[in-house]
């Protein structure tokens, strides 16, 4: 990653799945920024889908907070539609 985001990946290793899916929305997110090709593009879109799905899952297990959830799917959200 060369970019500075709000939540880093390496602040969720004790959460199940976290820390890598947002490893991989990043690293995706950071392709497309360098070529927004369709193939990037859907890899980003599944990797969008991959971290909403974890973070859905790991609220509902009470690994993190509803309030926690929904800060972190807007601010990957406000990434997705950038």
């Amino acid at each position: 990653m060369t970019n500075t985001y709000k939540y880093q990946p390496q602040d969720f290793t004790r959460i199940l799945s976290l820390s890598e899916d947002l490893a991989e929305f990043y690293k995706c997110y950071e392709d497309c920024q360098k070529d927004n090709t369709q193939s990037k593009r859907f890899a980003f879109e599944r990797a969008g889908d991959a971290i909403g799905f974890t973070i859905k899952h790991r609220m509902v297990e009470g690994s993190i907070t509803p309030p926690f959830a929904d800060e972190l799917n807007e601010y990957l959200g406000g990434l997705l539609h950038d």
